[in-house]
């Protein structure tokens, strides 16, 4: 079965207008919510691939390792911390309910709600 990722996609900029804009109702059509789901399910260990991409960013934005508390950790290590390897669990899970909400059962205001939940926690 095809993906119904195809096509050039388009920079989103601004993610949501307002608080009370639904950036998954009005940025998103159908098709591209489905692949999203659809992206998210094929990776084979999601939360490997999104402690990589803090990582990363840690490693570009020193500034960050002590937010994360990895000030001394080398960066083969970081993962193993408990606040960033905490905070890389709980935002993997946090995609994982996001895309469920987006392409199973079409809960837009969910999964709206779910990210601006994450949001007031940060």
């Amino acid at each position: 079965m095809g993906s119904v990722c195809s096509g050039g996609a388009q920079p989103v900029g601004s993610w949501a207008g307002s608080e009370a804009e639904n950036p998954f109702e009005t940025r998103f059509n159908k098709k591209e919510r489905q692949c999203l789901r659809e992206t998210w399910q094929q990776l084979n260990e999601p939360k490997d691939i999104v402690g990589t991409v803090f990582v990363e960013i840690i490693e570009a934005n020193p500034e960050l390792r002590k937010v994360f508390g990895v000030e001394r950790a080398p960066k083969a290590g970081m993962l193993k911390m408990p606040k960033l390897g905490g905070h890389v669990a709980r935002f993997t899970e946090l995609i994982e309910q996001m895309t469920s909400f987006l392409g199973y059962t079409e809960n837009l205001l969910g999964a709206w709600q779910l990210a601006r939940k994450a949001g007031r926690m940060h």
